[in-house]
């Protein structure tokens, strides 16, 4: 590839950035004259739901599918949402996963005894897989 080819591929790829960018600014536009309007909650359900079309910018993320958004969504407790968190060391929820839940949600997020009940069940199964896997590594070590 010669430097001209370089060259444009890399002023396509700006010109995309700036676009994506420039939808992501939309976007928050449009979030934010919602929030005017709206609930907190009917403003994360309205978040969530725009999230599988939108693209989706640090900024939208951290403030409608951070725990705190969902912990208030579903009424539940900062905490017990996070521990609910389908994937514990991400910084938010998927907005993809959110709107699911929000289309049918489990038991687990009807009530907080719920949650709290599958908190315990994912770490009891968590527990069981880590001893499963430590009897394989002794097992495999002899």
């Amino acid at each position: 590839m010669g430097r001209a080819e370089a060259a444009r591929k890399a002023a396509v790829t700006r010109a995309r950035n700036k676009e994506r960018a420039e939808q992501a600014r939309h976007e928050l536009a449009a979030v934010r004259e919602q929030t005017a309007h709206s609930s907190p909650v009917a403003l994360v359900r309205y978040a969530a739901a725009l999230a599988a079309h939108l693209p989706q910018s640090p900024e939208f993320l951290r403030r409608f599918t951070a725990d705190e958004a969902v912990a208030e969504l579903f009424g539940l407790l900062v905490d017990v949402a996070a521990a609910l968190h389908p994937r514990r060391r991400a910084r938010w929820w998927h907005p993809q996963h959110v709107s699911n839940l929000l289309a049918a949600p489990p038991p687990s997020l009807r009530s907080e005894e719920a949650a709290r009940a599958g908190v315990a069940l994912r770490a009891a199964r968590s527990e069981r897989a880590r001893q499963a896997r430590a009897n394989r590594r002794r097992a495999g070590w002899r």
